[in-house]
């Protein structure tokens, strides 16, 4: 399992890399458009994030059913048709509440990315340009910055 995500990772990063780098489009990205922030962050987080999930849902792919087989026909077999029915209705209840519980935060954590995201760019644009501002004594300026944001 640990293979797979490595290899799809690879693959993946080697897939955006080549597109990243292909008609400038690091420079479109980085300076002239504000579209996709941080696509730095998106190479590496995301690609990580979405490999390691993908991982995650194909070996349930693969487990679930089997499991799910065997534990519905011991279920049966020791309650009768009542024991599966309600597995199955709780697990129904459950998956509704979930949706209906998980939605905000889904949308929080999105968020919080996003806000750690800029921090993390604005730290990077003050390390290139630290020898400039430190000429120009522009540490108020600097430190204005990190406020707004």
């Amino acid at each position: 399992a640990g293979a797979l995500y490595i290899q799809w990772r690879w693959n993946l990063t080697e897939e955006l890399h080549i597109r990243y780098f292909s008609n400038k489009l690091y420079y479109d990205l980085n300076c002239l458009n504000s579209a996709i922030d941080n696509p730095d962050m998106r190479i590496t987080q995301d690609v990580d994030k979405l490999t390691e999930t993908l991982q995650s849902i194909i070996l349930q792919i693969v487990v679930f059913p089997g499991v799910v087989i065997y534990y519905t026909y011991k279920c049966w077999h020791t309650m009768g048709y009542l024991g599966p029915a309600c597995i199955y209705g709780y697990f129904t209840v459950a998956c509704i509440l979930n949706k209906f519980l998980m939605s905000p935060i889904v949308a929080e954590v999105f968020r919080l990315e996003r806000k750690e995201g800029h921090f993390r760019y604005i730290h990077v644009n003050l390390r290139t340009s630290a020898e400039s501002a430190a000429f120009s004594d522009a540490e108020q300026v600097e430190h204005a910055n990190f406020r707004v944001r």
